[in-house]
Parts: structure tokens; sequence; C-alpha cells
């Protein structure tokens, strides 16, 4: 009978850790859950003295997210492009670069604000490891507008997520959607971000 015990203590045990070290993991729907859970996000405006939209997300099932890591993952590769953000690669492409990037995620024709962001994933494991992602990848400072459009203020919108090892590291990538608005017809004035 003591043997039986000692057996099933060091099983238990054994699922115990098991459980610790899976929880610990890097996962797409824990991010999604963090990001759903955020009471708002703050979205920059087009407009340098524009002001800050506040919206709710919900997860999606699409293929943005995976579409924008098949675009950036060659920019990614290059080691001293690890650590930069969505708005850094923008920066770097050349004009017609930048419109064939836009082209399967903005509809100029349709309000609706595009935002783009993605984060290199720390290489060690900590306990709030997907919260940390996902406040990180929807920091303002992250996020690059990619569509013409300004998010409604208290709109509800969507995100889709996806995590994508590039070379030795992974990344975590986002694409927000949400009603737009066009910053030049409001109050806030100011000109236009690029």
């Amino acid at each position: 009978m003591k043997f039986v015990k000692k057996l099933l203590a060091v099983v238990l045990a054994g699922t115990m850790v098991l459980t610790l070290l899976t929880s610990c993991g890097i996962s797409k729907t824990k991010i999604e859950d963090y990001i759903k859970s955020m009471p708002s996000v703050t979205l920059e405006s087009m407009l340098v003295s524009g002001s800050d939209s506040h919206v709710t997300l919900k997860p999606v099932e699409n293929n943005d997210a995976a579409l924008l890591a098949s675009k950036a993952k060659d920019w990614l590769a290059a080691s001293e492009n690890a650590d930069k953000t969505a708005k850094e690669y923008m920066d770097e492409l050349d004009y017609d670069a930048y419109v064939s990037f836009r082209e399967p995620f903005v509809d100029d024709d349709k309000a609706e604000y595009v935002g783009i962001s993605f984060i290199k994933l720390p290489s060690e494991k900590f306990d709030s490891q997907n919260a940390w992602i996902a406040y990180n990848l929807m920091s303002k400072e992250r996020v690059m507008i990619i569509s013409n459009w300004d998010a409604v203020d208290g709109s509800e919108g969507t995100v889709s997520v996806t995590t994508e090892k590039i070379g030795d590291n992974t990344y975590a990538f986002a694409v927000i959607r949400t009603p737009g608005r066009d910053p030049d017809a409001g109050e806030d004035g100011g000109s236009i971000h690029l």
C-alpha cells in the first residue's frame, strides 16, 4: 500500500510540474484573451495634434496576422531588424513597396481604421509573459496606422493575432480593424503622421 501511495504521489507531482511548464508557454489564445480583457486599447491619431481613440477589441480568426507575418518575415530575418517595430518597418519601405504592402489590408474607400503591430518575444519565460506580450503588442507606440482613417473613439474593433518563429526569434503579430472616421473632419486639426 505504501508503494502505491508513493507511486501516486510521484505521478501527481509529475502532472503538476507538466501543467506548470505548459501554462508558462506562449499561447496565441492566451494573448488574445488578455487583449479581449483589456478595458480599452489606445490608438494614436494620424494627426500630430489629434486626439487618441480608445477602443475595445475582440479576437477574430482570419488571415490578417499571418499575412502580416509573411510580408515582414524577410525583413525581420535580418539581425539588425530583429528588435524593430512595425513603424520602423513601414518607414523603410519605398512608396511602391508601401502601396503594395497596404493593398491586401486596406480599402481606402471603406471607413475603417487598420493598424499593424509586431513584437519580438523574450527568449526567457516568466509568469505573466502572455499579458506582457498583449500589452506591448497593443501599445500605441508600436501600432502603425496603415489606413487613411482614425479609429472611432469608443468603438469595438477586431484583432487578428498570430505567433511565428523567424530565424532564432519568435514574434507576435497583430492586425487591428475598427470603424474609421476621417481625421480631417473633427476639431483636432494638425498634420498627418508620415
